[in-house]
């Protein structure tokens, strides 16, 4: 019976799969660890690819397969971790599939349904909740936010807050949790005073999916291009963004949000500006990032600092352009341990980030 089960499983998920793939346009990546580098040759490194995170002796960077010539040219003893980076997510979204399909573990939601599950939101409480579309991706697919207030229709004196996911597309677990803590938010007012008052004192906007063609594809770039290596800095301001990157600029700039939250997966920290640069922000800044992202990090134990320190340099990233273009707060979180867990842990990472964004959300 069970292999009839599975049978049937995999005839649907073929079925799906012959309907609903979509081909990704990113390289593949592989993943290497870098130890025993000088910094003059980690920074050439980190100017043509993107350094994941620190590691306890060097750090793990991400090579399109076709470069990896010139990448080895620049760290000769760099170790091959993984020749193809996405290869695990794409057979935990195959896994995950099935099991959906047998009812044993829950699905990772795609695209097409967070919207219609954000539109009926939107539809059954109108009086709290707005969906708004922004712009489209480079393949024409929906851009979208929801916004979350008292008065929702109104632009009331209150503080605007921006909280964002899957800016890169495979890192679908920060949907989830963007998802997950709209639906704690939604279950608490009128019945929990404290998310009452975070929704009745903020104006606060919700992108579970910042990337959007990358999300459909369960691949991290935006049409082969890092969208967080794309955002215009203070010495690139004229940097071509990818598409996403581009309509989530031009909805930044329309509203006047004072704080950002960026979420990305995985490392367990919590991150402020300067990426692009060793150098510090001004000391009165750098006292409220620090004490923020250190009561951030007192909820889920993660370690907190500038991006430049706790993980490298980073040029063209979203927390950099906030904070430079408006003197906006914005903190960028790497969650957890992995992008995509297995689907019985997405409540567990809710979890994990539920307090500490509360403590971000009400320090303003």
């Amino acid at each position: 019976m069970k292999k009839f089960i599975f049978a049937i499983a995999m005839g649907c998920l073929l079925v799906a799969g012959t309907t609903n793939s979509v081909q990704s346009s990113d390289p593949i990546l592989s993943t290497y660890h870098v130890t025993n580098i000088q910094d003059e040759s980690m920074m050439k490194i980190a100017e043509q690819f993107e350094v994941v995170r620190k590691l306890s002796n060097g750090y793990e960077v991400l090579v399109p397969i076709d470069q990896a010539q010139n990448f080895l040219a620049l760290a000769p003893a760099a170790k091959l971790i993984e020749m193809d980076y996405s290869a695990p997510l794409r057979k935990l979204t195959m896994r995950s599939q099935i099991f959906s399909l047998t009812n044993l573990l829950r699905q990772y939601q795609l695209h097409d349904q967070i919207i219609e599950k954000l539109q009926t939101l939107a539809s059954n409480r109108p009086e709290l909740v707005q969906f708004v579309e922004y712009g489209k991706s480079a393949d024409g697919r929906t851009l979208f936010a929801v916004k979350i207030s008292d008065n929702v229709e109104a632009d009331e004196d209150e503080p605007e807050l921006m909280i964002t996911a899957a800016t890169h597309g495979d890192e679908i677990i920060t949907t989830e949790v963007a998802l997950g803590l709209i639906d704690k938010l939604m279950a608490g007012y009128g019945s929990d005073q404290r998310l009452t008052n975070m929704i009745n004192s903020h104006e606060l906007y919700f992108i579970p999916v910042v990337n959007a063609d990358g999300f459909v594809a369960r691949a991290r770039y935006d049409k082969g291009v890092d969208p967080n290596r794309s955002y215009p800095s203070p010495e690139n301001p004229n940097a071509k963004s990818t598409a996403s990157i581009a309509a989530l600029i031009n909805f930044f700039n329309s509203r006047n949000f004072v704080g950002t939250l960026d979420f990305h997966a995985y490392g367990e920290l919590t991150m402020y500006p300067w990426a692009f640069t060793y150098d510090s922000v001004p000391q009165k800044d750098k006292e409220i990032f620090n004490d923020l992202t250190k009561k951030m990090s007192a909820a889920n134990g993660y370690t907190f600092g500038p991006i430049s320190k706790v993980i490298y340099v980073a040029k063209g990233s979203s927390a950099d352009y906030y904070y430079w273009a408006k003197n906006t707060i914005s903190v960028a979180i790497e969650m957890g341990s992995s992008k995509a867990p297995y689907p019985n842990e997405i409540e567990s990472y809710i979890k994990e980030q539920t307090e500490s964004t509360w403590v971000f959300i009400e320090n303003f």
